[in-house]
């Protein structure tokens, strides 16, 4: 077994385990780009690659993890398996940010690195090929990072699985530049594949990025069909509303002790006269 995907395996474990087990865990160190942009917490960038929602989300990460992990330690060492994985969680989180810094969302797992890690084997493997249960018939590597690449993409526009491809789509992408950038010898001796694999990566996230659709402020497209058959993101989004509302509330009520009740508006008054009649009623049932 190599000791860097073991480290990586440990700690998704542990911290697996103290996520679901307190909520408090989840919410402090999962992916929120709210939490990340307007509070400066940046260790989400990181910590939320190693939390997950359940259990067959931890295992499913880690089996692939290992699969491929274990090839790139072994031939290239624990450092660059480190350094791929970690840039890689990065990377996914990054664009993950880019597409979704005006909504209320919320992630977690190691995808985005374990994806950088198949795509960083992809290219310095050349002669791998990839099968499954679903496809018993093994693809070439660079068949199967255009169908996952191209998969991701309209994913994304679909938005409406629970799954957070735009982590997936940043973490391949980074996994394969940083492979490039410390292995240039061995990723230039294909330049077919790297050119092709870089240029599908880079026109997707272009077309991502410049859609409005995906980008704009005020969004209905993610907003309103985000997560809707996923029990556990909805809980999210609505303890992400709850939040806001209780901020919202604060303000009202700094503002009354700094200039007094007349300096409200008629919707400061009416939001305030709304949530006192809702704990009046929470306090009655």
């Amino acid at each position: 077994m190599s000791p860097v995907c073991l480290a990586i395996i440990g700690l998704s474990a542990v911290a697996t385990y103290l996520s679901l087990r307190d909520r408090a865990v989840f919410e402090k160190y999962s992916f929120n780009p709210k939490a990340i942009l307007a509070f400066k917490q940046y260790h989400r960038m990181i910590t939320s690659g190693f939390l997950h929602l359940d259990w067959m989300h931890f295992a499913m990460n880690i089996l692939s993890l290992l699969a491929f992990g274990e090839i790139l330690e072994f031939v290239f060492g624990g450092v660059f398996l480190a350094g791929i994985f970690f840039l890689s969680v990065i990377g996914g989180n990054l664009l993950a940010l880019a597409i979704h810094r005006n909504h209320a969302y919320c992630a977690a797992g190691a995808s985005g690195g374990v994806c950088g890690v198949i795509f960083a084997s992809i290219l310095l493997c050349p002669g791998t090929r990839f099968g499954s249960f679903f496809l018993p018939i093994g693809i070439p590597g660079w068949l199967y990072g255009a169908l996952f690449l191209c998969g991701g993409f309209f994913a994304i526009r679909r938005a409406s699985d629970g799954v957070g491809h735009d982590a997936h789509l940043g973490g391949a992408v980074t996994g394969m530049l940083a492979a490039a950038a410390i292995r240039p010898g061995m990723a230039f001796s294909q330049p077919g594949l790297l050119l092709g694999l870089f240029g599908l990566s880079a026109t997707l996230i272009i077309l991502l990025l410049k859609d409005p659709r995906v980008v704009a402020d005020g969004l209905g497209f993610l907003r309103q069909t985000q997560y809707p058959s996923h029990e556990r993101y909805q809980r999210y989004d609505e303890n992400a509303a709850r939040r806001e509302k209780e901020a919202s509330i604060d303000a009202i009520l700094e503002k009354i002790h700094q200039k007094g009740m007349d300096s409200l508006n008629a919707g400061e008054k009416q939001r305030l006269e709304d949530y006192s009649k809702a704990q009046r009623r929470l306090t009655r049932d």
